[in-house]
């Protein structure tokens, strides 16, 4: 899989390692797997797709959503804007939906 580079706005930084606990050099490895890894819109499904199309139309600047490791990363083309945690109903939707995406 080709490796994308991306950028990390000072916000998302805060909300990585706020969020997912991790330091400050580890924010753009945790954004660089998440725009290569996560779950893209088309890949999603039911209640976890109808999310993220709430997330999509409240936040106009976005244009790529990702799903990855429990969260949502909210990217315009390759900067990464900020991160949002999954709601607990939708974890067991994403997960599956990931295994899934490992096995092809």
């Amino acid at each position: 899989m080709k490796e994308t580079k991306s950028y990390v706005t000072v916000h998302a930084g805060k909300r990585i390692r706020e969020r997912i606990g991790v330091n400050k050099k580890s924010t753009q490895t945790v954004s660089d797997r998440a725009l290569t890894k996560g779950l893209s819109h088309k890949e999603l499904t039911g209640k976890l797709k109808r999310y993220i199309d709430k997330l999509y139309f409240r936040s106009q600047t976005a244009n790529n959503i990702k799903v990855y490791a429990e969260k949502v990363y909210i990217f315009k083309e390759n900067t990464l804007i900020t991160v949002v945690s999954l709601p607990t109903g939708l974890k067991r939707i994403a997960n599956k939906l990931s295994q899934i995406k490992k096995k092809e």
